[in-house]
């Protein structure tokens, strides 16, 4: 465990670390206060110049202790996702408010009780401002170790219901913490959970569950994805420690067994289904493919962002198309991606092995067992599809097993037009477009796309062992794997790395310019599409600059407004291109 804790501080960045040093080291400052001087107010006695200053601290420590969880979670929130969790978080706010002032009205759901003025000011003179706050900040990491535990779509009842447990195990030591120990919260009878009615545990399994189902419903999981896993839950213990701490060192002991029991129970628990449960076979990835096929659709707009906002451009006939060619891809790759870091390379290379055996009985119209699959291996074929086409791409996903590097543009070229160009080519076939100049065109374009996806994705891809900048280029500006991961914990970018980064881009560039040479002369039922789609993935770069060339420790992305606004952009530049060809014509 301890190995594990150390290998997870050592992935994160620096600024990430120092957020959760902070918060770890003023919780133990408080606690030792508490334990040293709360718990033997006669020291004070002995040093009469410390106790009006503990008067002051204890007044204010869980004040500070909330808003600074609050800081370290927005900060960290913020950095990662920018302000694309601010409705669900002010969402969240109004139903704790809500739930805390039915409570402290009415006794609903929690049992009759009321606030004193140590957390201070107050909502309608009932609901301190920081209460609704403080749900909100642990809702998120319980959220996200939920979701990294029961991660499918059909999933979601296991999800909340987890979520909802990890907050209420919060509870089994906040209470006690901040009811019996001290006086922030007093009730208004007496229960046997050291005087808390046990009616105030099914009050936070409700709101809970009406918290956790609200960021299901937003769509919450379209934003924690860009966190750590390892870091929420090192925020979680962050926040967990300051009442399990009080707790222990007053030596209420009942109420330590009960959370460490109950925390323990949720990870035994998840495990025995996780072990229980496949994570990949033959037919591929199973997790990601079984909600392919329940919603292909969804599958797709939720994976594929840029290029899912782009396709709903498309007829409808040749999005179901588009679908299933991302739906293939995308499982595909998860066949090594997706699988855990502990599978050997030989055994995802046999994997590859049985899923190329089953994708090529589908090409060849044998029945495959995945109708999907064979609706588009003979869609394709139809079309003029060339195998070839279909294995370079599994060749590319067999490029990323294992510790990957790229010695020069040439060797990155090959892959990016194994992953990236066969793509637009497979596109090019089903849209019935057959010309070279078109062809060739659509093959810069992927290789433009898959460019993009390897200046964002660095900090991941390091993650992996894998780094697709090229060695050559890298001596060339003095850095090596070294310098990456110097970078990537201290969160400080060299000026060589940031020139590497914009000669990249500038490849990619050069490539979506020669892209556009052919846009106009698609059929006009796609080419709005395509256009948009590539202005939407070059929006990339614009943002990688506004975040100062940082891709180890942060993604970028384009927001929606962003999308918009590179969509009109692309189709005005489409409708002038489309005049001029007329008017050559002429």
């Amino acid at each position: 465990m301890a190995s594990r804790l150390h290998d997870a501080f050592a992935r994160m960045s620096r600024f990430d670390r120092l957020l959760l040093y902070g918060l770890y080291g003023f919780t133990i400052i408080a606690v030792a206060g508490f334990g040293i001087f709360g718990r033997h107010p006669e020291l004070l006695v002995r040093w009469p110049e410390l106790a009006a200053f503990y008067a002051r601290s204890f007044a204010l420590f869980a004040r500070v202790h909330v808003l600074l969880t609050a800081f370290v979670l927005f900060a960290y929130m913020g950095r990662r996702v920018g302000g694309r969790w601010v409705p669900a978080g002010l969402l969240v706010y109004g139903v704790s408010l809500l739930s805390e002032t039915l409570g402290t009205t009415y006794g609903v759901p929690f049992g009759t009780y009321g606030y004193t003025t140590l957390l201070g000011g107050k909502w309608f003179g009932r609901v301190p401002y920081l209460i609704p706050l403080s749900w909100f900040v642990m809702a998120v990491p319980c959220y996200v170790l939920a979701r990294a535990a029961f991660s499918e779509r059909r999933q979601w009842p296991a999800r909340l219901l987890l979520a909802t447990y990890l907050l209420v195990a919060w509870d089994l030591s906040l209470d006690p913490a901040m009811s019996y120990l001290t006086s922030y919260w007093t009730w208004g009878e007496t229960g046997p959970y050291y005087g808390m009615p046990l009616i105030n545990l099914a009050g936070w399994a409700l709101t809970g569950l009406v918290i956790m189902g609200v960021l299901e419903a937003m769509r919450a999981f379209r934003w924690t994805e860009a966190f750590s896993v390892q870091w929420m839950a090192v925020f979680y213990g962050a926040v967990l420690l300051m009442p399990l701490g009080m707790v222990a060192v007053a030596g209420l002991w009942g109420a330590v067994a009960a959370t460490v029991a109950a925390l323990g129970l949720a990870g035994s628990v998840v495990w025995l289904i996780r072990r229980r449960r496949p994570r990949m076979d033959t037919k591929g990835a199973l997790p990601a493919r079984d909600a392919f096929e329940e919603d292909g659709t969804r599958f797709f707009a939720a994976h594929a962002r840029s290029f899912s906002f782009a396709a709903r451009l498309f007829p409808k006939d040749f999005r179901r198309e588009v679908v299933l060619l991302y739906g293939f891809c995308r499982l595909t790759d998860d066949l090594v991606d997706g699988a855990s870091t502990q599978v050997a390379p030989e055994l995802l290379q046999k994997r590859l092995d049985r899923w190329q055996r089953q994708v090529r009985m589908a090409y060849e119209g044998r029945p495959s067992g995945l109708p999907w699959l064979d609706r588009l291996m003979q869609r394709s074929r139809q079309a003029g599809l060339p195998w070839e086409v279909v294995q370079a791409l599994l060749d590319g996903v067999r490029q990323d097993i294992g510790p990957v590097r790229v010695a020069s543009y040439e060797e990155l070229d090959r892959y990016a037009y194994r992953v990236g160009s066969t793509v637009g080519v497979w596109m090019c076939y089903l849209m019935g477009v057959r010309m070279p100049r078109l062809l060739a065109r659509a093959e810069a374009l992927g290789r433009a796309m898959q460019y993009t996806n390897i200046v964002r994705d660095v900090g991941e891809d390091l993650q992996r062992d894998r780094l697709y900048l090229p060695a050559d280029r890298m001596a060339a500006y003095g850095l090596d794997l070294a310098d990456l991961l110097r970078m990537q914990q201290t969160g400080v970018l060299d000026p060589s790395y940031v020139a590497l980064l914009e000669e990249l881009m500038q490849q990619a560039e050069r490539d979506y310019e020669a892209a556009w040479e052919a846009i106009p002369a698609l059929p006009p039922r796609v080419r709005g599409a395509i256009a948009v789609a590539a202005e939407v993935y070059r929006g990339i770069h614009a943002v990688l600059r506004q975040n100062h060339y940082d891709n180890l420790t942060r993604r970028a992305y384009t927001t929606l407004p962003e999308k918009i606004g590179l969509s009109v952009a692309a189709l005005r530049r489409l409708r002038r291109a489309v005049l001029i060809t007329g008017m050559q014509a002429l």
